[in-house]
């Protein structure tokens, strides 16, 4: 995490930006600056299930 903080200030970064499956590493290593959180969620058009069959 000292190089990722010491990248990010060197490059003038005020802020970290993490999707929520990454933040429950970056908080255990304790990051200097401000953690942002991106929740990604993910949507399956309606009859994604009938393409993917019909793809096999």
């Amino acid at each position: 995490m000292i190089s990722l903080n010491r990248r990010a200030r060197a490059t003038g970064c005020t802020a970290l930006i993490t999707t929520e499956k990454d933040m429950v590493k970056l908080n255990a290593l304790s990051p200097a600056l401000p953690l942002w959180i991106l929740r990604v969620k993910l949507t399956m058009p309606r009859d994604f299930d009938r393409f993917v069959l019909a793809a096999l």
